[in-house]
C-alpha cells in the first residue's frame, strides 16, 4: 500500500482510545483538573470521567467538528474548525456549537457520565469544569466509523505481524492529527523506536489498544532519552497509568518516596537499556528496590522492599527468605548502594553466612492466621475488649521467649486467638504485617464481626481471603479507602496507620483511653500524615503506644508483627482492665 493510501485510511479511521491528557491554568488559583474521553464505537457512545476544582456539579461541554452553523441573524454561516480551541470560538457559536450536560462529582471530586455523540466523523474537544470560579479541564477525542476503525486496524496489523518497522511508523506518523491524538509524545525522531516496541507485542486485537501501546512506547523512548535524573522521575511518576506500573507495590511506595529516592530511580531507569515493554517494567522494578534499599531510613523498610522485589520475581531463590529474623541482615543492607540485583543478592549472602542473621524456619508469607473471635476460652468481648494476660495456658513461640519484650502482648494475642505463628514453631516477631493482616488480627482481637457488610474498595473482591474483615471495618467507618477508592491491603502497614485503624476501633465502640500523660508531640511530629495526627496523639495520651526511644514515632516505618501485637494488645488492656 502506496503513503498516499495509508493516510486517507488513517485520517478515516475510527478509534476507541482513552485520553489522560489535561489542559489546565497552570498561573490560575484554582486549577483545571483532569478530563479524558473513552470511545465506544459499536454504540457511538463516550464515556467522559476526570476530576475538577471548584463547587457543586461538573458542567460537561462537548464541541462537534467542522459542523456548520446557522447563527440566525442573516449573517453568514459558521463553520467550526476541526481542531478549534473553544475559548476562541465567538460567544454566539460557542452558545450553539456546544452540547452542554451536568455530570455529578463525587465527594474526592471525581466525576463520571455518558455522552451519545451523532456520529459525526472528527475531532472532538470535551471540557469539564467544576464551577464558576475553576478554570475548565478539556481533552480531545477522535470519532468515526467502526467500519474505519476495522480497515484501519487490519492495515497496522499486517505490518506488525510482517515485522514492518518502517512502514508501520510511517503509518503512525500519517495519523499524528487523528487517531493518535493522544500520543501527546510521539513524534517523528522516536518513531523506529516505538514501532519496534508495538511489533514486540504482536498483533493489536483493536484500535484502543494499539492506541494506548503508541502512547506507552513513546513515553519509554522519552524516558531513554531523558537528560536529567529528575525528567526521567517525572514521567515515571506523571505517566504511570499509560505506563502500565500505576498498580504495582513500587510505584504506590515510589508515591509517598523521598526526592533522592525518586532521582535515584530515575538515575537507574534512564542508565538501564531497554526496548521492550518486559524489558522497561524489569528496570523499574529493579530501580525501585535498590533505590529504596539506599535511600531507606530504618530496617522495617528494607524487609518491604525485598518482600516487593520477591513478589516481582526478583531474589526468588534468596536465603533471606529463609530466615527466622530478618533484622539483622536489614540492618546491614540500610543506606547501602549496589550496582544491580546481583550485588545485592551476593551481598545478602554474605551476610547471612558471616552469622548477621538466624538460620532456619520456612519463610513465606506473614502468618497473622488465626480463627474469626479465637476459641478455646477466649476472653475477647465487644462489650469490654479485653483480652487477658495469660503466659501459663499457651505454649510460647519458639523464637518469642520471655525475655522479648513483647512477649506478654503475642502470647495472650495467641491464646485469644487472634494471631498465629508459622508452621514451623515460629512468630517471626521483626517480619512486617500487611495492611489486610493487621485489619484481621485487630478486628479479631476486639471481636468486632459484620457478616452483612460489603466492600466497595477498587481493589476488594468477595472471594479475597480478608473479604469479611475488610468489610467489616469499611461498613462500619473504622477505615476508608484512598483517593482512588482502594484498601491497599497486599501492602505492608505503616506504624501511623495501625494507630489510625485502632484509633477507628475506639471510636466504633465509643471507646476512649484515660488520659494518663501530656503530649508534647515527638521529634518527627512533622512527618505524620494529617489523617493520623489525631490518633497518634490519643493513643500516646492513653499510653497505648510509645515512640521508638530516641523521641520519635516514626510515622511511616512498616510496622513488625510484635510491634503490632503490642499496640492491640496494649489499647485492650487500656480499655478493658
Amino acid at each position: 500500500m502506496k503513503m498516499k493510501r495509508i493516510l486517507s485510511v488513517l485520517t478515516a479511521a475510527a478509534v476507541a482510545m482513552q485520553i489522560t491528557a489535561a489542559v489546565s491554568a497552570a498561573d490560575t488559583a484554582d486549577a483545571a483538573g483532569t478530563v479524558r474521553a473513552e470511545v465506544d464505537y459499536d454504540r457511538a457512545r463516550v464515556t467522559v470521567s476526570g476530576t475538577t476544582n471548584g463547587g457543586g456539579n461538573v458542567l460537561i461541554e462537548v464541541i462537534k467538528p467542522s459542523v456548520t452553523v446557522d447563527l440566525g441573524n442573516g449573517e453568514t454561516e459558521y463553520t467550526i474548525p476541526s481542531d478549534a480551541d473553544p475559548d476562541t470560538l465567538p460567544a454566539e457559536v460557542q452558545e450553539k456549537m456546544l452540547d452542554h450536560f451536568e455530570a455529578v462529582k463525587s465527594e474526592n471530586g471525581g466525576f463520571g457520565t455518558a455522552y451519545v455523540s451523532d456520529g459525526k466523523p472528527g475531532v472532538y474537544t470535551v471540557r469539564a469544569k467544576g464551577g464558576a470560579d475553576s478554570a475548565p479541564a478539556a481533552a480531545r477525542f477522535y470519532l468515526d466509523t467502526k467500519a474505519n476503525a476495522a480497515a484501519m486496524l487490519e492495515t497496522v496489523n499486517g505490518y506488525i505481524n510482517g515485522k514492518n518497522k518502517t512502514e508501520l511508523g510511517g503509518a503512525f506518523s500519517a495519523a499524528k492529527d487523528s487517531y493518535l491524538i493522544g500520543a501527546a509524545h510521539y513524534d517523528d525522531s522516536i518513531r523506529d523506536g516505538v514501532a519496534a516496541g508495538v511489533i514486540s507485542e504482536g498483533a493489536a486485537e483493536s484500535m484502543s489498544e494499539l492506541v494506548k501501546r503508541v502512547e506507552k512506547y513513546s513515553i519509554i523512548q522519552r524516558l531513554r532519552a531523558a537528560v536529567t535524573d529528575a525528567e526521567a522521575a517525572a514521567l515515571i511518576s506523571g505517566y504511570a497509568e499509560e505506563l502500565g506500573i500505576s498498580e504495582t507495590d513500587e510505584y504506590k511506595y515510589m508515591l509517598n518516596a523521598t526526592a533522592a529516592f525518586k532521582n535515584e530511580l530515575g538515575k537507574r531507569v534512564r542508565s538501564a537499556v531497554f526496548e521492550t515493554y518486559a524489558q522497561f517494567e524489569s528496570a523499574f522494578k529493579s530501580a525501585a528496590c535498590l533505590s529504596g534499599v539506599h535511600n531507606a531510613t530504618n530496617y522495617g523498610e528494607i524487609n518491604g522492599i525485598l518482600n516487593r522485589a520477591k513478589k516481582a520475581g526478583f531474589l526468588t531463590d534468596s536465603a533471606y527468605f529463609k530466615q527466622s529474623s530478618t533484622k539483622s541482615v536489614d540492618t546491614k543492607l540500610l543506606g547501602k548502594d549496589y550496582a544491580d540485583m546481583d550485588a545485592l543478592e551476593k551481598a545478602i549472602k554474605s551476610f547471612i553466612s558471616s552469622g548477621n542473621s538466624n538460620s532456619g524456619g520456612t519463610g513465606g508469607g506473614s502468618g497473622s492466621g488465626g480463627s474469626s473471635g479465637g476459641s478455646g476460652g477466649t476472653n475477647v468481648s465487644i462489650g469490654t475488649g479485653a483480652v487477658k494476660p495469660n503466659n501459663q495456658t499457651a505454649a510460647a513461640f519458639s523464637d518469642v521467649d520471655e525475655s522479648h519484650w513483647a512477649y506478654l502482648s503475642i502470647l495472650s494475642l495467641k491464646k485469644a486467638g487472634s494471631i498465629n505463628g508459622y508452621a514451623d514453631g515460629t512468630f517471626k516477631p521483626d517480619n512486617n504485617v500487611t495492611r489486610s493482616e493487621f485489619l484481621k488480627i485487630a478486628l479479631d482481637a476486639f471481636g468486632i464481626t459484620d457478616d452483612g457488610a460489603k466492600s466497595t474498595f477498587a481493589d476488594v473482591s468477595e472471594s479475597d481471603w480478608c473479604y469479611k474483615w475488610i468489610a467489616a471495618a469499611q461498613t462500619n467507618g473504622i477505615i476508608s479507602g484512598d483517593e482512588y477508592g482502594r484498601f491497599g491491603g497486599d501492602t505492608n502497614i505503616t506504624r501511623q496507620d495501625v494507630a489510625k485503624i485502632l484509633y477507628g476501633i475506639l471510636k466504633f465502640k465509643s471507646s476512649t483511653l484515660p488520659a494518663e500523660r501530656e503530649y508534647t508531640g515527638f521529634a518527627d511530629y512533622a512527618d505524620i500524615a494529617d489523617y493520623a495526627e489525631e490518633a497518634v496523639e490519643a493513643l500516646y495520651r492513653g499510653g497505648a503506644i510509645n515512640g521508638t526511644g530516641d523521641g520519635r514515632f516514626m510515622p511511616k516505618a512498616y510496622a513488625t508483627r510484635a510491634e503490632t501485637a503490642k499496640m492491640v494488645f496494649s489499647v485492650l488492656q487500656k480499655i478493658g482492665g
